[in-house]
């Protein structure tokens, strides 16, 4: 199985031996706590890019449809 955080991206495509296999994970820390972690890391960079006006433009935004 395979996780996509932007479609068409293989980049950003990984599998789930992958996403399991971490260096947070090789070092002990759970998974929901990574999970949390990068979940409070993602809305610290959206807060910041809001608070500094800062917008993706419209090339960086996946295509609807």
């Amino acid at each position: 199985m395979m996780a996509a955080v932007q479609r068409g991206s293989s980049k950003w495509l990984f599998t789930r031996e992958q996403l399991e296999n971490t260096p947070s994970r090789r070092c002990g820390v759970e998974p929901d706590r990574e999970l949390s972690y990068r979940q409070q890391a993602a809305n610290l960079i959206q807060d910041m890019g809001q608070r500094l006006n800062v917008y993706p433009s419209q090339k960086q935004l996946p295509c609807e449809g």
